[in-house]
């Protein structure tokens, strides 16, 4: 006889044997070599009572069955619900300015129950997973539901109900847009929605995420152009060129937001998927944001750039982790400053060609 936390999942994956459940004491599933059953252990003898098979007996209506056999009462909820729960867990002081922007943008965007948390099953986390249309949406919102799950778990709830849901396979993309498409990529930046157009350009100068972008303050641009808080954990700043000045310059500074490239009511911008798909038509180049990047990437490399001093920019650990990046700590702050030079005479060519 074994205790345990009774999830769908832990009872798919039982093996022949009796368990009871750790949260309603005398309820447990008999797992033979062909079925399951559920049981309750009732009175002084502890008599075995069978009261459902498993499948056709959900877990849920099994545990009411067995409150109501054992003449207990389920009570009310103590678990909160799961937006007074995600409120909690997105005011910890553990998240970087980014990392919190994208789990809060995933979490909210897609998963939307008003229901108390205990009342999320594995098949409702799995709904709204396989119903997010796209593979890096799905891979992404999968990733950050599961953080805030494992969170809740022992404190809310006792199990993590997207336990074993499994997203989509990664295949890292190998783009890289030809001179002649990113001449169009830039021309055509101008000719969509404003903010998205220059942060479309900004990326393809400077090689940043498009959320570093998104997020940059003011504050942060003063002759140089820090991104504060990167993948990596590292501040990374640079001098600005010719083209990223002009680029600013347009920006207008708002009272009402810190930041250079804001969406509405002052927060970092967020339209990605409506203005990249105006972006598409007016192009018919098939590229992602991050594509600008790897291709910032291939243009430094072909301007002579060593592998390291690209990885520096790009805010790579790259070829400098494990004990290398312990004891090389060069910044590569001048090679980073010519290659920049470099890549932003490259690109006023290109564009006036």
């Amino acid at each position: 006889m074994t205790n345990l936390v009774f999830t769908d999942i832990a009872i798919q994956r039982l093996k022949p044997g009796i368990y009871y459940d750790t949260n309603t004491p005398a309820f447990g599933i008999r797992v033979g070599k062909h079925r399951k059953a559920w049981v309750v252990m009732k009175g002084k003898e502890r008599r075995r009572i069978t009261i459902g098979h498993y499948p056709a007996l959900s877990l849920k209506e099994a545990r009411k069955k067995a409150h109501a056999t054992l003449g207990t009462d389920a009570g009310p909820t103590k678990a909160p619900t799961f937006l007074d729960a995600l409120d909690e867990f997105l005011k910890l002081d553990r998240w970087k300015a980014n990392s919190k922007y994208q789990l809060e943008r995933n979490i909210r965007r897609f998963f939307t129950w008003t229901k108390t948390l205990d009342k999320i099953t594995h098949g409702d986390v799995a709904e709204v997973v396989e119903a997010i249309p796209k593979k890096g949406q799905r891979a992404h919102s999968l990733k950050d539901i599961k953080t805030f799950f494992n969170w809740c778990v022992p404190r809310h709830i006792p199990a993590n109900p997207a336990a074993g849901i499994k997203g989509p396979k990664y295949v890292p993309r190998k783009r890289t847009l030809s001179d002649e498409e990113l001449k169009k990529v830039w021309l055509a930046s101008h000719d969509v929605q404003k903010t998205f157009g220059a942060i479309v350009r900004f990326i393809i100068l400077t090689g940043a995420r498009k959320t570093e972008v998104a997020t940059l303050k003011w504050e942060n641009v003063n002759g140089t152009i820090t991104f504060p808080e990167t993948k990596n954990g590292e501040p990374r700043t640079f001098p600005t060129t010719d083209l990223m000045k002009a680029t600013l310059e347009k920006q207008a500074r708002l009272n009402s937001t810190p930041y250079i490239f804001p969406g509405k009511e002052g927060v970092p911008y967020n339209g990605w998927g409506k203005h990249k798909a105006e972006l598409d038509e007016k192009t018919n180049i098939d590229h992602t944001l991050h594509d600008l990047r790897r291709t910032f990437a291939h243009n430094w490399q072909k301007l002579g750039a060593p592998v390291e001093v690209t990885e520096a920019a790009l805010g790579h650990v790259g070829t400098r982790g494990g004990i290398v990046g312990i004891y090389q700590t060069y910044s590569y702050s001048e090679e980073i400053a010519r290659y920049y030079s470099l890549w932003d005479r490259k690109l006023a060519t290109l564009i006036a060609a």
